[in-house]
C-alpha cells in the first residue's frame, strides 16, 4: 500500500489514474484527504488480511513465517486474487475505487 497525502500528490505520481478518479467522482472535499493505493486486488486483499479488516479477528503477528518453525504458513495458500474479487464485490463504493487497470484506491472519507 502507498499513502498519498491528497489528490494532488496522487496526480503528481500518476496523472492518468488521478484523472480517471476525478472523472468517476468529480471534484470535492475528498481531494484534500489521504488516498490509499493498492497495486491490484491481490495487494488490497493481502493488506486487508494482515493489516486491515481481518486483523481484529485473529492475531496476524502469529502468522509470520517464523511462527511455524519451518512448516508452511497456511496463509500462503489463500487465493488473494479471489479474496480481492470477493471483497470488491461487497465493498462500500463511496470509499473504494477499482480503476480500469485493476488498481485499487481507498479513502477514509467519501468520494
Amino acid at each position: 500500500m502507498v499513502t498519498f497525502e491528497n489528490f494532488n500528490e496522487l496526480q503528481m505520481d500518476d496523472e492518468k489514474l488521478a484523472e480517471e478518479l476525478l472523472n468517476a467522482y468529480g471534484a470535492g472535499d475528498w481531494q484534500n484527504e489521504e488516498i490509499y493505493y493498492y497495486e491490484d486486488l491481490e495487494d488490497f486483499a493481502e493488506y486487508e488480511l494482515y493489516e486491515g479488516w481481518y486483523t481484529g479477528w485473529f492475531d496476524t503477528e502469529k502468522y509470520k513465517p517464523s511462527y511455524f518453525n519451518g512448516a508452511p504458513n497456511p496463509f500462503d495458500y489463500i487465493d488473494l486474487k479471489e479474496l480481492g474479487e470477493d471483497l470488491a464485490d461487497c465493498w462500500d463504493e463511496s470509499c473504494h475505487y477499482r480503476a480500469s487497470t485493476d488498481e485499487v484506491l481507498t479513502i477514509n472519507y467519501v468520494w
